[in-house]
């Protein structure tokens, strides 16, 4: 066996332990009761913070095609 080889056939290996010991992992029991307490702030105005965000995405886009074209 060639040497890359040898290293590819062990990086596959390596990996494939890797992926079964992470698909072993245990996920935690289902929460029966809400968290007590007011929702977080943030809660409220998601919908606005996508807004604003792909508005100023947007902007600096075009920004950024604007000055391109001047250059």
């Amino acid at each position: 066996m060639s040497p890359l080889l040898k290293k590819i056939a062990l990086s596959v290996l390596l990996a494939f332990v890797q992926l079964t010991l992470f698909a072993q992992e245990v996920p935690p029991p289902p929460q029966r009761t809400p968290p007590s307490g007011l929702p977080m702030p943030i809660d409220n105005g998601v919908v606005f913070l996508l807004v604003v965000g792909s508005a100023l995405g947007v902007f600096f886009v075009l920004k950024n095609k604007r000055n391109r074209k001047v250059a």
